[in-house]
Order: structure tokens, then sequence, then C-alpha cells
């Protein structure tokens, strides 16, 4: 069965991801190697000026694959899941033109991370359209490139924020912190995503005043953790998250996102 629609007329390219009956669009591996390859074959497409990502289902943009599809309990079946979803990833970032993600309904988990690696992001401009990590089987945290691509575009206060609170961050509110580049009225997605430009992101003041302080990643993070308090494993596992997402290089950042959840799994399933 056929995951993704593919179409492309007069420069412009679509990928819409199909709902199941009864069931949102979801990141399984048979998607995600459908994606691989539609993205492949768009990027050695000289004739592709802009590729819009959609979905045909009213309840989800994207959501994370099921738990049965991921070897968690299988340290290195897992750590080829990961890698495997970062690649795919990482080949929708690296494309030679701009990618938008045009979200009319939430956009969770895996579906933030591929919105994340998009150029853009165009949502609607109502209480459907939502952004952010909600809890996977209580523990699932970002794995493909999540918590490095929300930390640089955020900046370290509301990407801490974001990841702890696994709140659905509304369009009204993803606009305002950059998460989104423009908002579009409901039927207007389309033409919106076709011409919209990509904002640069702006970090809140606090976050700019101590980053430029010597010593100032080290700042951010002491006064992060005091506003905190005690903090469980998986809190300092994304707060860490956080700090290398802004201090490591990008491709050593991701890696160690990912090597940190096979750390989670493995000791989830030794408990």
């Amino acid at each position: 069965m056929t995951l993704l629609d593919v179409d492309s007329s007069l420069g412009v390219a679509r990928l819409t991801f199909r709902a199941s009956p009864g069931r949102a669009p979801a990141a399984t591996p048979e998607l995600m190697d459908e994606l691989e390859a539609a993205l492949e074959a768009l990027g050695a497409d000289g004739a592709v000026e802009r590729l819009l990502l959609g979905s045909d289902s009213a309840t989800a943009f994207l959501v994370s694959p099921p738990p049965a599809t991921i070897p968690v309990q299988d340290a290195d079946l897992l750590w080829e899941w990961v890698r495997r979803g970062r690649r795919t990833l990482c080949r929708l970032a690296e494309l030679p033109f701009p990618t938008v993600a045009c979200i009319e309904a939430p956009a969770v988990g895996a579906g933030f991370e591929l919105a994340l690696a998009c150029s853009m992001r165009v949502m609607v401009r109502s209480a459907t359209a939502g952004v952010g990590f909600l809890p996977h089987e209580g523990w699932m945290v970002p794995a493909w490139g999540g918590s490095v691509r929300l930390a640089r575009r955020l900046g370290p206060t509301l990407a801490w924020e974001l990841l702890r609170s696994a709140a659905l961050v509304p369009s009204s509110l993803a606009l305002r912190w950059g998460l989104a580049d423009s908002l579009a009225e409901p039927g207007a997605l389309e033409s919106v995503a076709r011409e919209v430009s990509a904002r640069r992101p702006r970090w809140p003041l606090i976050d700019r005043w101590l980053w430029a302080l010597p010593g100032g990643a080290d700042l951010l993070i002491r006064r992060l953790e005091g506003r905190a308090g005690p903090l469980s494993g998986v809190e300092r596992m994304l707060l860490d998250q956080v700090r290398r997402g802004l201090t490591w290089p990008f491709d050593e950042a991701l890696e160690e996102e990912g090597r940190a959840l096979v750390h989670l799994a493995a000791s989830r399933f030794q408990e």
C-alpha cells in the first residue's frame, strides 16, 4: 500500500502523507522508506523549485510510529532505526530547494521532527494545528535530530520548556516563537506555502544576552537547572541534549541524541 503521494507541477512538488482507515499517518519504516526514495528522486530533478509536505488526515500531520515497530529491546536494531530515520530527515534538510511543512493538524513526535527539518513551516490559523513532543509510551524522546534543531531555532529556554513540558504549541504561539514562518486561513494553506519566506530564528532576549557573555552557554544551562528544581533522569537527558545542540558540532550533537535514546531504552528494560 502506498503511504505517500508525490505530485509535481510548475516547479512545485508536493508530498502528501496518506492516512489509513481509522489511523493517522505515522512515520513507520514503510513510510520512511517511501519518503527517502521520493526525496532522492526529487533532489535529482532539476525542475523542482520548492517542495510542500502535507497530510490528507484531519487529525494529524504525521505522528510517531507505533511502539511495536520500534525495536526498543534490542540496542543494535534500535541504533539502526535511529540512524535510518535521522538519515532521511537529513536528506530532507539538505535538499537544494526550499521545503515547507504544511500543518493543518497536530505535528507531534516524529512529525514535529520532520517539520523542523524543513526549511519553513506554515500552519493553519486554528485550534487544531499545533506542534510538539507529546509523551510516547511514557518516555519516548526525540531521536532524529529534533532536540538539536529545536534548540538552535528557539534558544535554550524555550526549547527546554517545550521538551520538558511535552506540550502542544498552538499555531499562534508557534508563530510568535518562530516555529512557524507564517499562518494561513483554512483553505489557503498551499497558496501561502508556495510564497512563504523563511523567518530568521530570534531567541528570547535573556538567552541572547547571556549567550553573548563569556561562558554564556554554561550560565544559561545553570539558570535553567535552577528554575527547574530536581530533575528526573529523562529531564536531565533532555537538558543535556539542549546544551549539546547549541555547543557541539551539528553532526556530533545528532549522534549523541540518538545514543541517549538507545541508553534510555536499555536502562528502562533492565529495570
